[in-house]
């Protein structure tokens, strides 16, 4: 065993990484269960995890009206799911305009206190390319592709961690998370893409091999955009965790920051794919 890799040992926080585990071992069931049964304990578990995303971020950004707008976003994404086989073009064309809105906002406008409205499109935007995966194909094969985003999120967020501890040394992202280093960035790419590879080589799964390699990558790299979105929103708020909900990981934008960044990456490379019959 190196010194290089018995010194990273040595630095690695043994403690937090603990708390971290046994959190997640909470969350697992948590989240897998309601995943697994389908139908309304994913719809209802789904809506339940946006609105308490939306609240923790409104709270960051010192929102006075913080419950009242977490109720009634609760009530807006439940009646979205009720009437969602008849208004689904609609809910797609207010994503769309809300996110042309947000960008206007910063490339043109340019003004900072908009952050309600930036994260409810933020919130919404993964809520809807999260729930049109349950019903854009059969629920046994959205459970598997729910399972397998969730997988890329959770291996590269460990390899990250893990690589970071172990042999990080030169800053990736100073200026937006100075924690993260480029061998660690390096790891989180790598790792959850050697592992499905592997994982999905041993189900024999038919498609070719290249284009799987190109997929993994890209849905490691939105794991990471999705951690470096979060960190520049906690780093805009000079706060460290979105908030203590969740012991050794923070909040629930610490912990699913990855997840959101993974299923945003993997709507739009789908959809790139059905447009240029490439799968």
């Amino acid at each position: 065993m190196g010194a290089g890799f018995k010194y990273g040992m040595l630095m690695m926080d043994i403690s937090n990484l603990k708390l971290r585990i046994y959190t997640s071992l909470v969350l697992l069931p948590l989240v897998f269960f309601p995943i697994y049964l389908g139908g309304w304990y994913f719809s209802l578990g789904l809506v339940f995890f946006v609105t308490v995303l939306f609240h923790e971020l409104i709270t960051i950004s010192d929102q006075q009206k913080k419950e009242i707008l977490s109720v009634v976003y609760f009530l807006y994404l439940l009646l979205i799911i009720i009437s969602w086989d008849i208004i689904w073009p609609l809910v797609f064309i207010l994503l769309v305009l809300m996110s042309f809105g947000s960008l206007c906002n910063l490339l043109i406008i340019k003004k900072n206190n908009f952050w309600t409205f930036y994260f409810l499109n933020y919130t919404f935007l993964f809520f809807v390319f999260f729930y049109s995966l349950m019903n854009n194909q059969s629920q046994g094969q959205a459970k598997y592709v729910m399972l397998f985003i969730i997988g890329v999120a959770l291996l590269s967020d460990i390899g990250g961690y893990v690589g970071g501890q172990l042999i990080g040394k030169k800053k990736a992202f100073p200026k937006i998370s100075p924690n993260k280093t480029v061998e660690g960035t390096i790891i989180a790419i790598l790792f959850p893409t050697i592992i499905n590879y592997s994982l999905l080589y041993f189900l024999n799964y038919q498609v070719d091999k290249s284009l799987l390699i190109f997929t993994l990558v890209l849905l490691s790299f939105g794991a990471i955009l999705g951690d470096l979105f979060a960190s520049l929103i906690k780093r805009n708020f000079d706060i460290k965790n979105a908030s203590n909900l969740l012991p050794g990981h923070g909040g629930f934008l610490d912990r699913f920051d990855s997840v959101i960044g993974v299923t945003i990456t993997y709507t739009f490379l789908i959809k790139f794919y059905a447009l240029f019959a490439i799968i």
